[in-house]
């Protein structure tokens, strides 16, 4: 089935998936703990052995904090949508993963 999804609603959905294509490259570089950790040892069938880890900086966890955060606004901007009220209950589900679907250019959006 075929939607049609207002603009705004689009737009939501492609802010929400850029910003966490972001994030997910912003904390794939973080250390593995927000706090300092010493390095322990691995014990074969145990536990593996890690690295020590430094923690995060400051700016580190602001900056995690500040994109999710808006990271929530977004979702909860995109499921709160009037849109989706305007759906039979038994198509809202469909609607929502078809929406996650929609790239830049897609011609879906409605007005």
């Amino acid at each position: 089935m075929s939607y049609d999804y207002p603009k705004k609603l689009v737009q939501l959905q492609l802010a929400m998936a850029a910003l966490q294509a972001e994030y997910a490259r912003f904390v794939a570089d973080l250390p593995r703990s927000v706090v300092p950790l010493d390095a322990h040892e691995g014990r074969e069938g145990l536990w593996t052995a890690r690295d020590p880890s430094p923690g995060y900086t400051e700016e580190q966890k602001a900056r995690r904090t500040a994109y999710e955060a808006d990271l929530r606004e977004l979702s909860a901007q995109v499921s709160a949508h009037p849109y989706w009220a305007s759906l039979p209950p038994e198509d809202r589900v469909a609607a929502r993963q078809g929406l996650k679907k929609v790239e830049p250019g897609d011609e879906q959006a409605g007005e």
